[in-house]
């Protein structure tokens, strides 16, 4: 990849290289709003992998040429051999903008050079983020029903047909001891 990186034009000083990958932290009640991103940092000059600390800003974008990024965040990153890991949304959240079922591009620039060439569609993975809300007519805050309406507001109260609260007839039960 590290040749792949210099044939595309990535950045003079450095290349990420090989085995960068997006997820999310395991799902939980709360889902933590972090992408895990990973990679392999390699100095342009002479192919070593680098080692300390180096700061890098990541921009998640609607597309692969636009210049405006939805999200930014520059984080400190520690290198050992070259290898990163760090977790994106942590010094500065995402918004619900961010990951909302559109394709998106993750643009990396370290340091004082150029952002890296091509930004990396980012899979599916992160949209698990709005995973503790269903897209539609169903939210954790009401219920519509299709040709029918509003049943349970935004407050989480009742406003449909009372009736609906009835269930079907039952069975009649034995017949009771007769009173005095």
């Amino acid at each position: 990849m590290l040749a792949w990186m210099k044939r595309r034009g990535a950045p003079a000083a450095l290349l990420v290289a090989a085995g960068a990958v997006l997820g999310t932290h395991s799902a939980q009640a709360d889902v933590p709003a972090l992408v895990m991103h990973q990679g392999r940092l390699y100095g342009a000059k002479d192919g070593k992998p680098i080692d300390g600390e180096l700061s890098m800003l990541f921009a998640i974008y609607d597309s692969q040429i636009t210049p405006t990024a939805l999200w930014l965040e520059t984080q400190q990153v520690s290198f050992e051999n070259g290898y990163f890991s760090v977790a994106l949304g942590s010094n500065l959240p995402f918004t619900e903008k961010t990951f909302e079922g559109a394709v998106r591009y993750l643009g990396i620039t370290i340091g004082d050079d150029p952002e890296m060439a091509p930004r990396a569609r980012i899979g599916s993975v992160p949209f698990a983020l709005v995973a503790d809300n269903a897209t539609g007519d169903i939210t954790p805050s009401s219920v519509t029903i299709p040709d029918y309406g509003t049943v349970i507001d935004s407050d989480g109260k009742w406003v449909g047909d009372p009736t609906g609260l009835v269930g079907p007839k039952g069975d009649t039960g034995p017949q009771g001891p007769a009173g005095p």
